[in-house]
């Protein structure tokens, strides 16, 4: 048996002793164990699940009257995720969902011309350029790059040709750093789009 058969088995084996020696029907069961589970995690923090009246049916949120600071609240799940819980503690007089992260990502957009002056050698083979590039963050490296065409066949292949070369977009607080293996000869129109 693997070490989480192991707990699983030392587990439901403490809910007997729980219920005198027998073992509750298996929604019961099943509901003892992720107690059980969740009070080890916790170290012991007191769960109390809550039913229909106790909870506000469509933000999921605890509506009794006189919650316990720093208990966990279990309430039944409204999204179509595998949990059968969500929970909550009451803190500071108010309630925390745990374990959700409600906030969607969001796309920025920007669009930056990489240009032919300013680049150095980075190692032999490679070039950089910092270009400044106003509400570009650090943590944007990731995003999405691409060329900005103008409609003109002949320069669209030229552009297309220099981003080739690109090697690497990272970000910085306010700037981009491009990396190539070639200083481009014309000036390349880029499109990044990132998500935060």
């Amino acid at each position: 048996m693997s070490t989480h058969e192991d707990r699983v088995e030392k587990l439901l084996g403490s809910l007997t002793g729980d219920y005198g020696g027998e073992l509750p029907p298996a929604q019961s069961r099943i509901e003892a164990l992720i107690h059980k589970v969740i009070e080890e995690a916790l170290g012991g923090l007191p769960i109390h699940t809550l039913t229909a009246g106790q909870y506000d049916p469509t933000t999921g949120m605890p509506t009794i009257s006189d919650p316990v600071e720093n208990e966990y609240y279990l309430v039944p799940s409204r999204d179509d995720s595998s949990n059968l819980f969500d929970e909550w503690v009451y803190v500071n007089g108010r309630w925390e969902k745990f374990g959700v992260d409600d906030s969607k990502p969001s796309r920025y957009k920007f669009t930056v011309t990489v240009p032919t002056t300013g680049w150095e050698l980075y190692q032999p083979g490679l070039y950089f350029v910092r270009v400044p590039l106003e509400g570009s963050l650090a943590t944007d490296d990731g995003g999405d790059a691409s060329v900005v065409q103008t409609g003109t066949e002949s320069t669209d292949a030229m552009l297309r040709a220099a981003f080739t070369k690109f090697t690497r977009i990272s970000s910085e607080n306010g700037a981009i750093v491009v990396y190539s293996v070639e200083i481009p000869d014309i000036a390349v129109p880029l499109r990044l789009e990132v998500l935060r």
